[in-house]
């Protein structure tokens, strides 16, 4: 289902070797001077935009204020019987425009103007997998990049792989792995003991024996209060240091985001690595709005904003460790209105991530129906979420 006007999906694409190199803002709704507002001409460094619009956008005057280096026109929706459609497609081209088709599949009206395009995107649900790969390879032949819709799990990943997609669309590298250990990764284990420690407010000692266990987490954690954020006067030595200086809550943000980047390495895991952090940065700004959330309050306190954050943040952290949630909640011991939204969707944090979680799939119904349960406009849902695609990009990049 295809997102109505107004709702906005963001979904990672990734390459054949799990790196993100693209990301589609599916719904056509979006304006683009929103997009341009609050992404930038420029868009993304390290990323390319697909950004889908109809047939009747493409006299949008904004549209050539897109960096055609940054930004992909995604085609969405049928033609109709238009037949000047070329030499608008082949106007906006000479301006140096890129145009991907939204629907290459089969008995889609978008084949007659594949010449225009250079990515071609084919949900794979759309032909048999025995006709997949002839399929895919045909695309190929006239010079466009193959972009696999549809996949849920890694099962179907491995199945457009095997068909030569160049790459693939989808959350689905959010699944909790089917191969999994009953120990947790070392790299994973000190920063949860660490954060379980914070939870139960134990000595800043122990803390900082749990993070000195770990000496890549150790570095990590000097070099960031050493840096240009934070410009101390004299240069931090000590994690004991550095642990005061942060204090509890932000200590916590920073040991939660280290968790969920520990394995981003040129690219590799980055995909799960945002979406983890969008979440968190989407929760937070959501919680931190008056008026926004199912729940009666008049405000909102800091501790408020903090949990929405970590919520986010650990929604992700199955697939991320490779262990159910029940174990994760265990072992880190959130606040207990975090426990219950990851474990039961429960209370307004719980509301807050279904909606949050709605965001990453065109399903523009239930999106909806959601974004009104918790009383959020959908300019403002949209903006929001620009927003935190840009900070969790930002902030995997530091």
């Amino acid at each position: 289902m295809e997102p109505a006007a107004g709702s906005l999906a963001i979904v990672p694409i990734v390459d054949r070797r799990e790196r993100m190199t693209g990301i589609r803002l599916a719904g056509a709704g979006t304006s683009a001077s929103i997009l341009l507002a609050h992404v930038g001409a420029r868009g993304i460094d390290g990323v390319l935009l697909f950004v889908d619009r109809r047939l009747s956008q493409l006299d949008d005057p904004a549209l050539p204020e897109f960096d055609p280096r940054a930004w992909i026109v995604q085609l969405v929706h049928g033609t109709g019987d238009t037949a000047e459609l070329p030499a608008r497609l082949a106007a906006h081209r000479t301006r140096g425009l890129r145009f991907a088709i939204g629907d290459a599949g089969p008995g889609s009206p978008w084949l007659t103007q594949l010449s225009c395009a250079t990515h071609a995107r084919v949900d794979i649900g759309s032909l048999p997998e025995s006709h997949l790969a002839r399929y895919t390879a045909a695309l190929r032949h006239r010079g466009l990049k193959t972009v696999a819709a549809g996949v849920a799990n890694r099962a179907g990943f491995a199945a457009a792989l095997a068909a030569g997609f160049d790459a693939v669309e989808g959350h689905w590298f959010t699944e909790l792995p089917d191969e999994r250990s009953d120990a947790v990764a070392p790299l994973y284990g000190t920063v949860m003991r660490a954060l379980a420690l914070l939870r139960g407010d134990r000595d800043a000692a122990e803390v900082e024996l749990a993070i000195r266990a770990d000496p890549a987490l150790a570095f990590r954690l000097l070099r960031y209060v050493n840096s240009a954020a934070f410009a101390p006067r004299n240069e931090l030595g000590s994690i004991e240091d550095a642990i005061a200086m942060l204090g509890q809550r932000a200590l916590t943000r920073w040991l939660g985001l280290s968790l969920v980047t520990a394995r981003v390495e040129r690219g590799a895991g980055a995909a799960l690595a945002v979406t983890a952090i969008m979440r968190a940065r989407l929760m937070e700004l959501l919680r931190s709005d008056a008026g926004v959330g199912p729940g009666e309050r008049a405000g909102t306190s800091a501790n408020d904003a903090s949990d929405a954050f970590m919520t986010g943040l650990f929604s992700a952290l199955d697939a991320i460790v490779g262990q159910p949630m029940q174990r994760i909640v265990a072992s880190v011991d959130p606040q207990p209105e975090v426990a219950r939204a990851l474990l039961e969707r429960a209370g307004d944090l719980g509301a807050l991530l279904e909606l949050v979680l709605a965001c990453e799939v065109p399903d523009a119904a239930r999106l909806d129906t959601l974004a009104d349960r918790c009383a959020v406009p959908s300019a403002k849902l949209q903006r929001m979420q620009l927003d935190a695609l840009r900070w969790a990009m930002n902030e995997l990049g530091q």
